[in-house]
């Protein structure tokens, strides 16, 4: 799903550096000094959305942000592995061991949070904690819930997408995820970055539906604590997946913020880095 209503981000100052993890390389930006917190974007997105987090974060922790394979300004690859969230976990967990920074805070957001889940689950050693920004998990949906409607613009972005329908697709995220009439309102910056990630949507688009598969039972594996953010003003299929994954996680807290819709972080990103700081603070 598509990371939006994000300012570009990138500062000047971090420049990029690349690292082989996994069987592909890595661009990241790192600023500060000490324990590491690892940014993980959604879709469509790439390590410029967390602009507005690298130096509040960096003040006080060693903040890097990469952006995950096929995602810009990787390498374009026209062959390579399936995208998947298993895919990207395995990417993770080879990047933070190659960074020698474990064990890590985690930071994610939407798609990046699933993907977070799943090196959590598998690589306990890996993690210290974790703030996730409405995890894209929709098999955590329950097939009864009324909410599931919401999700049928994101078939209609499939289809538009697959057409070559760019722009319809990308408004037809945008409305489904941050909610009717978004897509008028997102800004050049972010549309420059969509577009910029066109690849690495196609391939995630082709990717099974549900992806990841993750169940309660995964979330109860998850041993490192977990702070929950959902916007005040998400689509409500958001919120029922958080509350569904709150139930199973281990260690807890779920944080709704008001003013703000799926991009918590660009958004309210003031009282957004306040709770990461907040948190990180006690772990």
């Amino acid at each position: 799903m598509v990371a939006l209503l994000q300012t570009m981000a990138a500062r000047e100052a971090n420049e990029i550096t690349r690292l082989d993890a996994n069987g592909t390389s890595l661009a990241y930006v790192e600023q500060g000094t000490g324990t590491a917190v690892v940014f993980v974007h959604g879709s469509g997105a790439d390590l410029r959305t967390w602009g507005n987090q690298m130096a509040p974060i960096g003040a006080s922790y060693r903040a890097i942000a990469y952006s995950r394979r096929y995602h810009h300004p990787n390498p374009v690859i026209e062959d390579g592995p399936p995208y998947s969230a298993a895919l990207h976990a395995a990417d993770l967990e080879a990047f933070i061991e190659r960074l020698h920074a474990g064990p890590v805070h985690l930071v994610a957001s939407s798609y990046g949070g699933a993907v977070a889940l799943l090196a959590a689950r598998d690589r306990p050693e890996l993690v210290r904690s974790m703030v996730l920004t409405e995890p894209a998990l929709l098999s955590l949906l329950p097939a009864s819930a009324p909410e599931r409607a919401g999700l049928a613009g994101l078939a209609t972005a499939r289809e538009r997408l697959a057409k070559g329908d760019t722009d319809g697709a990308i408004a037809s995220f945008v409305d489904t995820i941050i909610g009717p009439g978004a897509s008028l309102l997102v800004p050049q910056s972010t549309r420059v970055m969509i577009n910029d990630n066109l690849a690495a949507l196609r391939r995630e688009a082709a990717a099974p539906d549900p992806d990841p598969v993750f169940s309660c039972a995964d979330a109860a594996r998850v041993r490192a604590p977990v702070l929950l953010l959902t916007g005040g003003s998400s689509p409500p299929f958001f919120l029922v997946i958080a509350r569904e994954l709150a139930a199973c996680l281990p260690v807890v807290e779920h944080v709704s913020v008001p003013g703000a819709a799926h991009a918590v972080h660009a958004q309210q990103p003031a009282r957004f880095n306040e709770l990461v700081l907040g948190f990180l603070a006690k772990h």
